[in-house]
């Protein structure tokens, strides 16, 4: 498959789109048109030309959530420079272990955090601009875009996986663009008239791809938002009603958040939000919560299965979201081919990995030994996920790291999560393999419970112990199992399994 021209594709939307809106700044209502981000996108590309940044040069975006930051990805597209972004917070090992490896001509960021990045990333050049909207560090000087049959620029996104060591994920810019378009053409709902709401963060993929290529690709609009937090849930709805959105696309956490807190007042603004349906990704959400989310809510959730690395591969739609079972993420996409490889049994229940072949694959993995693309001679890359298929649909059973070996016996640490939440009281859990001297492997079991649970943390730790231990054969105890405040995760919103093994230290010396 060709991939498609981010490119060549901007200008022919501007041609047909100039006045329509395709970009909203949230705080204050400004809206940029398709014929303004084409305006602003070459004045980008005429400051990449003055900081002598050519096709092919790497830039370190460090701004937060923004109009600006979202228009510099679309520049870097546009242009054919590789983006690398960062959340301002990084740390200084962060930065210099990401520069390490993508070798930045210059960097974005805030005023006051020139000298800290810079010194991390290596005397590299940083440039501090206002997020006042009004471009003025651009310049006015428009740079004319090269013929459409040029390559975009890429994606380089950070990532250390389940090893820990540093690599980065470099996606193609067309193909990623091509993806977004593929996307949304599987959803026939989508369309001009479709308005985000991007408030995931954009130092990762689900910010500047599924809430800002996504939307441009239906020749729709999006919201730009700060990032998903505690202090927005309060003010979310509102802000939706306000901007008009009719397209959501939560995680996990906002949508038990959603439920929590804006859940009992819902009836308040029911009647001014007008959206279709939420789109659901990131890490997988159980029947009976989505059944609660639309119940309440009465907006249809539609369910995917995506990488970074391959962009979407499964999605939920209006017509097939009514097929759906527990574990259940929708059927293949037409483009991505799925096979399932056997790895064994546990309980008589079979498990298998899920491997896949997709024209939107990455490049490859980026790390000090060069860039590494895991696939195998027919093309086939590995997921790392477990699943089978039910009518159609494809059920997701886990990580392959989330089936650990204790004594020579397979646990199912999603079937063990699966029973734990069902303990009352208990808001959210996790569990995470551990080594074992006897067993070889074992795990331990993360619970954040509800403000209003009865009893203080060593009870409450002593009740879930008790339901588990009725619930489950005692092969698949836990070998610990803690209270906590929040489950940790990263940016995307996944559980954080490396922070979840520091904490087991911690707990185990209690």
């Amino acid at each position: 498959m060709t991939p498609r021209s981010f490119r060549g594709d901007l200008i022919s939307r501007v041609a047909a789109s100039a006045d329509s809106a395709a970009v909203i700044d949230a705080a204050t209502g400004t809206v940029f048109t398709w014929a303004q981000l084409d305006t602003l996108t070459r004045r980008i590309g005429g400051w990449f030309e003055r900081n002598r940044f050519a096709a092919g040069d790497t830039l370190l975006s460090m701004l937060p959530n923004s109009v600006e930051a979202l228009f510099v990805f679309f520049a870097c597209m546009r242009h054919g420079i590789r983006c690398a972004p960062l959340p301002p917070s990084a740390t200084a090992r962060e930065i210099e272990r990401l520069s390490r490896l993508v070798s930045p001509r210059g960097a974005l960021a805030l005023a006051g955090s020139e000298t800290r990045i810079a010194e991390a990333a290596g005397g590299i050049a940083v440039h501090a601009i206002p997020l006042d909207l009004s471009f003025g560090w651009a310049g006015p000087d428009e740079r004319d875009p090269p013929p459409a049959s040029s390559r975009s620029g890429h994606l380089l996104i950070a990532t250390s996986g389940s090893t820990g060591e540093p690599k980065v994920m470099v996606i193609d810019g067309d193909r990623l663009w091509s993806a977004a378009c593929a996307f949304a053409g599987a959803h026939r709902f989508l369309g001009a008239d479709s308005r985000f709401y991007d408030i995931m963060p954009m130092s990762y993929l689900g910010g500047l791809f599924n809430l800002g290529l996504i939307p441009l690709a239906c020749g729709g609009s999006t919201v730009v938002s700060s990032t998903f937090s505690g202090s927005t849930i309060l003010r979310f709805w509102h802000e939706v009603a306000r901007h008009r959105v009719n397209v959501l696309w939560l995680v996990p956490t906002m949508l038990r958040a959603l439920v929590q807190v804006t859940g009992p007042r819902w009836e308040t603004v029911a009647a001014s939000i007008k959206v279709t349906a939420s789109f659901l990704g990131t890490a997988p959400v159980g029947l009976a919560e989505k059944e609660t989310f639309e119940r309440i809510f009465g907006i249809p959730l539609l369910e995917n299965f995506a990488l970074s690395e391959t962009t979407f591969l499964t999605s939920e739609t209006l017509d097939t979201r009514g097929r759906r079972t527990e574990g259940s993420v929708g059927p293949p996409l037409a483009w991505a081919e799925v096979r399932l490889v056997p790895v064994g049994e546990s309980d008589g229940k079979g498990f298998n990995r899920i491997q896949v072949r997709t024209p939107f694959l990455f490049d490859g993995y980026l790390g000090s030994d060069g860039l590494r693309l895991p696939v195998d001679p027919d093309g086939w890359f590995d997921t790392g996920d477990l699943g089978h298929l039910d009518l159609g649909q494809l059920v997701l059973d886990g990580r392959v790291r989330d089936v650990i070996k204790k004594g020579g016996l397979l646990i199912h640490l999603p079937e063990v999560e699966l029973v734990a939440r069902q303990c009352p009281g208990v808001a959210e859990v996790a569990a995470v393999d551990i080594p074992h001297a006897f067993y070889g492997e074992d795990y331990a079991l993360f619970a954040v419970f509800a403000l209003d649970a009865p009893g203080n943390d060593a009870e409450r730790t002593d009740r879930l112990r008790s339901y588990l231990n009725d619930a489950l054969v005692n092969t698949k105890w836990p070998a610990q199992i803690a209270c906590i405040s929040e489950i940790p995760r990263t940016p995307s919103g996944k559980v954080s399994r490396p922070k979840l093994r520091e904490l087991v230290a911690v707990t185990g010396r209690k």
